[in-house]
């Protein structure tokens, strides 16, 4: 994957004023009078303007219908799916030529994968989560860690549409014992899992499931694809607060035979697994959390540029004014960080991902720790701006905000607390100041 190393020159159709002109609503290389940007290239605005046009127009004016259901309807996915959503979500991992080609899909904006950076999937993020969570962490251990065959079975239905795939890795826990050399009988349960009750007719659904095969710790795991049409299992939604369209499911194993056709990598490692997925996903909550802080950041001007109190409009306000700055200054610092992070994280594929897994740990831990305090500010400040408006549900002023209210928590709490997160990040820290003294 090529890394951007040197400034590039941007057409001005792309720096003139696209998609809003709110400050802090976009990104500053949306709407700038500079031609140059060291990171984005003239694919990244194309993969831009085509996801833009398809969200405003068949989802956007959707979604406070299908997070009321609980889910994303199957034949949205599906066109999103073949349009090359899923996989672009998944690009990053290493998707081939051949790969797209068994699915008979392209990636949006018919990008190469080969050209495909971790840039593309910065713009990529602002998907929602009902339109692919579960396959954009469930499906890179299939990419890196299943057999030939297996990838081969399930990749292109993943990657089209036609098969999904979740991540079962949340407690309470799943109890796993060989029968006969040849399967594995599991045992218990999964919470929390994105996407779990979402089907197609005549599709396949699977989940992937953290298990204990030995008993001892997190060097006795291993994970499995189980198919979730196989007896012995069933599902129940859960409705929570908020992202409630990505059909969050509670599964029940109860017996369920799997053949060992179905173990990613080899057995009890399990753990080396699901970590190699933790970075990518930390830093795409991180980006998540950014986007919709600039939703809330938006909302919050426009209504302050339009509403009058006492004879003066609400921005005339010095504490208005104070509090829009407040945000825009975490916002764009955030923006900036994560930026460097990404770049550090690109150059560093070049050697190995392995490399670049090691060396962003624990910038990717903090940053994300700070995306969701800001989305925690900022939405606060929104709210305090808009009054009622941004507590009342529905399709008014401040809808967006009370949506992002209710989605926050799980802005940070997901992929791993701030508490957790902290303490990886500084041990990770002091891990690489220790071994840089002995240097």
């Amino acid at each position: 994957m090529a890394a951007p190393t040197k400034a590039v020159i941007l057409p001005p159709s792309s720096t003139e004023h696209f998609g809003s002109i709110i400050p802090f609503a976009e990104p500053t290389w949306y709407n700038t009078s500079s031609s140059t940007t060291p990171f984005y290239k003239e694919s990244h605005i194309r993969l831009r303007n085509e996801i833009r046009k398809y969200y405003e127009e068949s989802v956007i004016p959707h979604a406070a219908k299908w997070e009321e259901e609980g889910r994303v309807p199957d034949d949205v996915f599906k066109r999103g799916a073949q349009k090359g959503y899923v996989a672009a979500a998944v690009a990053h991992y290493g998707l081939s030529v051949e790969d797209l080609r068994a699915a008979g899909v392209s990636l949006p904006g018919n990008i190469d994968p080969s050209k495909w950076d971790i840039f593309h999937d910065f713009i990529l993020t602002g998907v929602v989560w009902g339109m692919g969570g579960g396959n954009a962490i469930g499906c890179p251990p299939i990419i890196n860690f299943a057999s030939p065959q297996l990838r081969q079975e399930v990749l292109p239905g993943i990657l089209n549409g036609s098969i999904r795939v979740c991540l079962g890795i949340t407690e309470p826990e799943a109890a796993v014992k060989t029968d006969d050399g040849n399967h594995y009988r599991v045992n218990g349960s999964k919470k929390w899992i994105t996407n779990a009750l979402c089907t197609h007719g005549g599709g396949g659904l699977y989940v992937q499931t953290l298990a204990d095969t030995y008993k001892d710790g997190m060097k006795g795991i291993s994970m499995l694809l189980i198919p979730l049409k196989s007896k012995g299992i069933k599902m129940r939604p859960l409705k929570n607060s908020g992202v409630n369209s990505s059909g969050s499911t509670y599964i029940e194993f109860d017996d369920v035979i799997v053949d060992k056709k179905y173990l990613l990598g080899r057995e009890n490692e399990g753990f080396r697994i699901i970590m190699s997925n933790f970075n990518h996903e930390r830093l795409s909550l991180a980006q998540l959390s950014l986007r919709m802080s600039r939703i809330c950041a938006e909302d919050a001007f426009s209504h302050a540029v339009t509403r009058s109190t006492f004879g003066k409009l609400l921005i005339e306000n010095q504490v208005i004014r104070e509090k829009l700055g407040k945000m825009g200054r975490r916002i764009e610092s955030l923006q900036a960080w994560i930026e460097l992070i990404c770049h550090h994280y690109q150059l560093s594929c070049e050697v190995s991902k392995a490399k670049a897994d090691r060396e962003v740990a624990a910038s990717v831990a903090l940053a994300k720790v700070e995306a969701g305090r800001t989305l925690e500010e900022v939405c606060r400040e929104a709210q305090q701006i808009l009054g009622g408006l941004a507590y009342q549900r529905g399709s008014g002023r401040g809808a967006r905000i009370e949506q992002i209210s209710r989605d926050v928590r799980v802005m940070v709490v997901g992929g791993g607390s701030e508490e957790i997160l902290t303490e990886l990040g500084m041990r990770q820290q002091i891990v690489n100041f220790m071994a840089k003294s002995r240097m």
